[in-house]
């Protein structure tokens, strides 16, 4: 394993209209000690000729498609995407939101003050259009008893690109693969159940794009009704953590 190397994993599916802009986003870290792993999810639109492109242009960057055997997703891509890291940290991108250009330099530089951690979290901020970036922090909690119970109690404290994980770690967890919906949430309150420690920053950077297409999609009835079944597994496994894990607490709030 390659010391500080960064896998950053990117589930695709139809991404075409944004991916340029993700993809640049990461070709313009100041940290350049990364690898970024596509995994394609069937998508039927430019999305693989654009990925093989940059792969074509800049070899950091690994196109995959996801097996037929493993579950159609986001969450199935991101853990297929997980076996084929080589990195020492990992990240998960998704194909319309975008890096600040310091984001990887400035996450393993914190790490490095805070090797005991497993993982570490980072702010995201939601754009429309073009990301606010004269906007650098965000109060976040950081009170790691409260920031479970939100996410038990279904509220999220952060999206899924805000976290950086050891590697290592991650593999312990990993995404629900029958998750669509709410896949965030879950994989959080494992990662914070199972954790030795981790931290929470205010620096936002990383954006999330909640354009009228975000719209669109989550007001559908096929996202619906994944939302209704995806709800119910994801209440199953809170519930299943919880009765492992009855006496969780952090020290040194």
């Amino acid at each position: 394993m390659v010391a500080n190397l960064i896998s950053i994993i990117i589930p695709t599916f139809n991404s075409s209209k944004h991916i340029k802009a993700t993809l640049n986003s990461v070709l313009s870290q100041t940290y350049s000690n990364w690898e970024c792993i596509l995994v394609d999810d069937g998508s039927i639109d430019l999305t693989e000729t654009i990925s093989i492109n940059y792969q074509e242009k800049d070899n950091r960057f690994q196109l995959y498609k996801r097996p037929e055997d493993l579950p159609k997703g986001p969450s199935s891509a991101r853990n297929y995407g997980v076996t084929k890291a080589n990195g020492e940290y990992l990240i998960f991108l998704d194909a319309d939101d975008l890096l600040a250009t310091s984001c990887l330099e400035n996450r393993v530089a914190q790490f490095k003050q805070n090797p005991e951690c497993d993982f570490l979290v980072f702010q995201m901020e939601r754009f429309l259009d073009e990301p606010n970036f004269t906007k650098k922090e965000i109060v976040a909690e950081h009170n790691k008893n409260h920031v479970l119970e939100s996410f038990i109690q279904l509220h999220g404290q952060w999206p899924i690109t805000a976290p950086i994980y050891k590697t290592n770690f991650f593999k312990t967890i990993c995404f629900h693969p029958n998750l669509v919906v709410f896949e965030d949430l879950e994989v959080a309150i494992k990662a914070i159940v199972q954790a030795i420690d981790f931290q929470v920053f205010n620096t936002i950077d990383c954006y999330y794009r909640n354009d009228s297409n975000y719209q669109t999609k989550y007001n559908s009835l096929e996202i619906k009704t994944k939302m209704v079944k995806s709800f119910q597994t994801l209440l199953l496994s809170v519930v299943e953590l919880v009765r492992q894990n009855p006496e969780k607490q952090f020290k040194n709030q």
